[in-house]
C-alpha cells in the first residue's frame, strides 16, 4: 500500500492581516475582480481514467495532467499529496501558482507487470500552504479522483512434451498435451494444425477434444488431438504445428499466437507387382488354373531329366566280367619272372 500525505503542525490565526485586506477592499483599494478574502485553489485533472497497459515488455504507467488555479490576488504556494493503494506513483510535493493565473503537473502511477484487471481510486490533493508569503491557517484541502484502469492482455500458452506418431494406412494415434492462459484475465484460446487442409489432402485427418478453451488468468485445460491416416496416404515424415490463440488479443486488433510440434510418419500401403483390379472373376480363374498346370508340367519335366540322368549313369558303369578277363599270358608279356627282387 502506497499513500501519501503530508502533516500539519498547528495553525496560527493572522486575523489581522485577512482584517486589513478586508478594509482595503471596502475602499476599493483592491478591484473588485480580485475580491477574494481566502485564498484558495481549484483541481482538475485529465484523463479521469488512466488506462495502464501490464503485459509483459509495457512500460505498466499511466499519467493524467492536473491543472491547479488560483483566483487570489497573491501567488499560493500548493502543497500536493496523493492517496491509492496498489500502485507506486510520481508527482510534485508543492506547486507555485501565480496570481489569477493556473499551473499544470502531472501524476504517474505504475503496476506491475502481470497486474490483474482491476480499477483503482486515487484521490490528488491540493492544499494551499501560503499566499504571498504569508501561511493560509484557514485554507481547505481540494481533491480530485481518478481511476486507474488495469487492462487486460492476452497470452496463450502450450505445454506438449516430445512425442511421435508412426502410423500405417488406416491407423490412428494421439497427442496429449496441455492448453493454458497465461493472460491476466479470462480468455478463450483457440487451437488448430498448420496447413491443416494441404495435410488432410494427402490423408492425414486431425480432430481435437476441444478447439477452444475459456480459462481463468493462469488455468489449464487438457487436450487430445486424434491423428488419423486414410487408407491411401502416402509415405511421409512431418513436424505438425500446433497453434493457440488468444481471442481477447484477436478481438483487440493485435492476435497473439504462440506454437508447438510434433513428429508423424506415415507409411503408404504396400502394393502388390500383379494387380487384377478390373479384370473378370472368370478370368482370374482361368489363369489360376493354367498358371498351376504350368507348374505341374515344369515340375513333370524336372522329374524326368533327372530319372533319365540317372539311368545313363547306370549304363556307364555297367561292365561285363568277360571285359575283367585276363589270361596269363597277358601277364607273361610282362616278364615278371625275371624280376629279381634283391635288386630292391
Amino acid at each position: 500500500m502506497v499513500q501519501s500525505s503530508i502533516a500539519t503542525g498547528p495553525r496560527r490565526a493572522h486575523t489581522g492581516v485577512f482584517t486589513c485586506l478586508s478594509l482595503l477592499l471596502l475602499l476599493g483599494a483592491i478591484p473588485a475582480a480580485q475580491a477574494q478574502l481566502t485564498p484558495s485553489v481549484d483541481i482538475e485533472c485529465s484523463p479521469v481514467e488512466i488506462s495502464v497497459e501490464v503485459a509483459p515488455g509495457t512500460p505498466a504507467t499511466g499519467t493524467t495532467t492536473c491543472t491547479l488555479t488560483n483566483d487570489y490576488f497573491l501567488p499560493e504556494e500548493v502543497n500536493i499529496t496523493v492517496d491509492v493503494v496498489d500502485l507506486v506513483y510520481a508527482a510534485p510535493e508543492t506547486v507555485t501558482v501565480s496570481a489569477n493565473s493556473d499551473t499544470t503537473f502531472q501524476v504517474v502511477y505504475r503496476a506491475e507487470l502481470g497486474d490483474p484487471v482491476k480499477n483503482i481510486q486515487s484521490d490528488i490533493n491540493a492544499l494551499v500552504e501560503s499566499a504571498g508569503g504569508l501561511p493560509c491557517l484557514s485554507c481547505t484541502e481540494e481533491t480530485f479522483r481518478v481511476t486507474v484502469a488495469i487492462q487486460q492482455y492476452g497470452r496463450p500458452g502450450l505445454l506438449i512434451d516430445p512425442q511421435e506418431l508412426l502410423l500405417d494406412p488406416g491407423q490412428s494415434g494421439e497427442i496429449v498435451f496441455k492448453v493454458q492462459n497465461r493472460g491476466n484475465d479470462k480468455d478463450t484460446i483457440t487451437l488448430d494444425v498448420v496447413n491443416r487442409s494441404g495435410l488432410e489432402q494427402f490423408g492425414v485427418q486431425f480432430s481435437f477434444s476441444g478447439s477452444s478453451f475459456e480459462l481463468n488468468a493462469d488455468a489449464t485445460a487438457d487436450v487430445t488431438l486424434t491423428v488419423t491416416t486414410t487408407k491411401d496416404v502416402g509415405d511421409g515424415i512431418f513436424e505438425v504445428e500446433i497453434t493457440a490463440t488468444s481471442q481477447h488479443s484477436v478481438d483487440e486488433g493485435n492476435a497473439w499466437t504462440i506454437n508447438d510440434v510434433f513428429r508423424l510418419e506415415t507409411a503408404a500401403k504396400q502394393e502388390l507387382i500383379l494387380s487384377v483390379a478390373g479384370v473378370p472373376t472368370w478370368a482370374v480363374s482361368v489363369a489360376a488354373i493354367l498358371l498351376l498346370l504350368a507348374v505341374v508340367g515344369a515340375i513333370v519335366v524336372v522329374v524326368k531329366l533327372v530319372s533319365n540322368r540317372r539311368s545313363l549313369a547306370a549304363d556307364d558303369f555297367d561292365f561285363d566280367d568277360d571285359d575283367l578277363d585276363f589270361d596269363d599270358d597277358d601277364f607273361d608279356d610282362l616278364d615278371l619272372d625275371d624280376l629279381d627282387l634283391d635288386d630292391f
